[in-house]
């Protein structure tokens, strides 16, 4: 992994981090007591790909910045003394676990999933009685919508005097997944299930606004 700062001015920073990783281990049910290793596999929460930036500006406005400083108080309590700071995350999928079917030995992923058909259902088949399973616990191949999301938050700060105190305001507008883009739950890895490889339902919420109003004296 690595991490790298940029100040590209006293009003504007950016921070981004990037991690490629690989997790594998043999925990869960197991699949034969007398061979330990079939457990073996990538783990569940494998993210082979994640980046993280964010950034903190001060918006050009206002009193003591590139423009306003020749506002009059009222604008610049409106318009004027404002931060926008934000993150960016990026990340991979995290691979499916199917329960209940053999492997055809065909590679079941496919380059359009839809949340119809996510994977290719055919390259499994049902198994044998009496017979140990072909596929590890979980799959790499086949892995969950990838995490793509945008938070941002505006900020403004007030330190007004009242009675000869002088007071900290800050106002907060918060928004989560700014986008409002979809992330998808994994599909259904359950072989006999009518829903096999259909992803029924949503991982991440639709966008949302928060507002927040904090006040030291």
């Amino acid at each position: 992994s690595f991490q790298a700062e940029k100040r590209l001015s006293s009003a504007l920073t950016f921070l981004a981090s990037y991690t490629w990783s690989r997790a594998i281990d043999d925990v869960g049910g197991v699949i034969d007591f007398y061979n330990r290793r079939l457990n073996k596999a990538i783990s569940a929460f494998d993210t082979p790909h994640q980046f993280v930036g964010s950034w903190v500006s001060h918006l050009p406005v206002g009193h003591g910045r590139k423009f306003g400083s020749n506002m009059n108080s009222v604008a610049n309590a409106i318009v004027g003394g404002w931060d926008l700071d934000g993150i960016i995350r990026v990340q991979s999928g995290q691979p499916v676990s199917i329960s209940g079917a053999n492997s055809t030995g065909r590679n079941p992923s496919l380059s359009d999933p839809t949340i119809a058909k996510w994977f290719d259902t055919t390259a499994f088949t049902a198994v044998p009685a009496f017979t140990i399973t072909t596929l590890t616990p979980r799959i790499s191949d086949i892995r969950t919508d990838f995490t793509r999301n945008v938070d941002a938050v505006l900020v403004k700060n007030f330190t007004p005097k009242v009675m000869e105190h002088e007071l900290g305001i800050q106002f907060r507008a918060e928004c989560y997944n700014l986008f409002n883009t979809p992330v998808f739950a994994g599909p259904n890895g359950s072989f006999t299930s009518q829903q096999f490889g259909q992803v029924t339902r949503q991982f991440n919420t639709s966008r949302q606004f928060q507002f927040g109003l904090k006040i030291k004296f």
